[in-house]
């Protein structure tokens, strides 16, 4: 047979083959879209969390619908109240593409639907695409909850200081209450029931205390000072009090950088700023070949961008306060020497006459001899032992309900997380560790994790005034005849 024909014919052979094959998957298509028509398994219908209870304001509920097969055809929400019937919301997808999975958020307004406080249930329906619109429901239960947190003030007189602490002493009561305490700016500094404090009040569930501090600069005219209660249904009461803010400024300081200084700590601690930069924020700088070179450049980052991680990490570990008082009595001074930099100081650095850089120093520096030992201000539970950035050798002590403090620079650290410790034990030894120009030791007090006054601490006379006098007040008044 000549060679052309068998040519010919092999490709006839190829080209039937390929037909034959097209077919077969066109029509195993056709037969799997027709078979769907005909399955039986309804769609699965999940939430992307928990329903939440319904407060007075609206709230989104993110539902899901999955088919795996003929795809979700349809679904629908209602709410029933009371044996009333609140649709929510019907869509049909059957013009749209099929989809097998199908999410939508759902809006709850209450006052618009007209609902009461009291159980709720949400049903929810989806049918897939399938002949037989196989449908699957499911029903969430919920509740409805459109009364407030009651809040009264009991503590009458607030004085307070820059940067220093004040107490307040309030009633917050609602069945589902969630978060309590005193709002500053955005900050809110927690309230805990003062039973906590004395089993005296533990027929008092409902009266609470908060220690808060305003900080430097702040104005009192844009931000809120008030005490806030927060329910599970989102409902938020605030009232506010009577205080007396003594403002006071800011300290400063200009300090002079040697380059054998510059030099020895951005060599240091600028590669480990990078590393944390990535671990804590996902963030890898490009640094040009000058500023690889430029001492300020590199001072810069490590005094204003590692100080900024360092602080987020102390956030983070003060977290963990205990709601117990674990302190007792003044706080004391953590070693025997002078006060080397005041608490609060705006500090200004240069190099060579130019700015280098500007920071706020959150602590007291303590200084005596080299390598003194460093005893805790008062009881407490080690949080925290390690190197911490700018602060270098770090130990952290919680003294319960979010008071806590912190000792840096430390040559060397001999205590544990989780240890209790008292004022006698010796918890390391001064050093120039992190930032620090000499030996000595940053020490800092801290109230759910904002920097305040350590003097105030220090000074019997103020905490019996200030804290003490509000708990013998609450004493008397609940107790007229003690």
């Amino acid at each position: 047979m000549p060679l052309e024909v068998l040519v010919k014919r092999g490709w006839i052979v190829l080209a039937v083959i390929l037909l034959v094959g097209v077919a077969g998957w066109f029509w195993r298509d056709v037969i799997v879209k027709f078979s769907y028509n005909f399955e039986k398994t309804p769609p699965i219908i999940s939430s992307a969390s928990e329903i939440p209870a319904i407060g007075a304001s609206p709230i989104e509920i993110l539902l899901s619908f999955f088919d795996e097969r003929a795809g979700i055809g349809s679904f629908e929400v209602t709410l029933v109240q009371e044996n009333k019937t609140f649709p929510l919301i019907r869509e049909s997808l059957l013009d749209k593409p099929m989809q097998n999975a199908v999410t939508s958020s759902v809006s709850i307004d209450p006052k618009k639907l007209g609902l009461r406080s009291g159980p709720v249930e949400i049903i929810v329906s989806a049918k897939d695409r399938a002949l037989w619109s196989n449908e699957g429901k499911t029903s969430f239960a919920s509740s409805v909850d459109l009364d407030k947190p009651r809040i009264s003030v009991l503590s009458s007189v607030h004085n307070v200081t820059s940067a220093g602490v004040g107490m307040v002493i309030f009633k917050a009561e609602d069945p589902n209450l969630k978060k309590q305490g005193i709002l500053v700016g955005t900050h809110l500094f927690p309230g805990y029931q003062v039973k906590l404090l004395d089993e005296q009040f533990s027929g008092h569930p409902e009266i609470f205390f908060s220690y808060f501090s305003i900080p430097f600069d702040f104005d009192l005219t844009q931000n809120p000072v008030k005490v806030i209660a927060l329910d599970s249904a989102g409902n938020e009461a605030s009232a506010s009090f009577n205080f007396k803010l003594k403002v006071k400024q800011r300290p400063t300081s200009d300090i002079n950088l040697s380059e054998v200084f510059l030099r020895n700590k951005t060599q240091e601690l600028y590669p480990a700023y990078l590393r944390e930069l990535k671990e804590m924020k996902g963030e890898s700088p490009t640094v040009t070949p000058d500023q690889s070179q430029d001492l300020i450049y590199l001072f810069r980052q490590v005094n204003e961008g590692y100080r900024d991680l360092s602080s987020i990490r102390l956030e983070t570990i003060f977290k963990d306060s205990q709601q117990s008082q674990l302190w007792h009595g003044a706080f004391g001074r953590p070693l025997s020497g002078s006060s080397t930099a005041l608490f609060g100081q705006a500090r200004t650095y240069r190099f060579k006459n130019l700015v280098a850089s500007n920071s706020f120093h959150d602590g007291v520096d303590l200084a005596s001899v080299e390598q003194d030992a460093v005893h805790p201000a008062n009881a407490g539970v080690v949080l925290f032992v390690g190197d911490l950035g700018i602060y270098g050798g770090t130990v952290a002590v919680d003294h319960g309900f979010g008071l806590g403090t912190i000792y840096s620079h430390l040559s060397s650290m001999s205590v544990t997380p989780g240890q209790s410790i008292t004022s006698e034990t010796v918890i390391g030894r001064t050093g120039t560790t992190g930032l620090a120009g000499g030996d000595h030791l940053h020490y800092e007090i801290r109230l759910n994790g904002v920097s305040i006054r350590p003097e105030e601490w220090w000074d019997f006379g103020w905490i019996r005034d200030h804290l003490d006098a509000k708990i013998e007040d609450l004493k008397k008044e609940l107790n007229p005849s003690t």
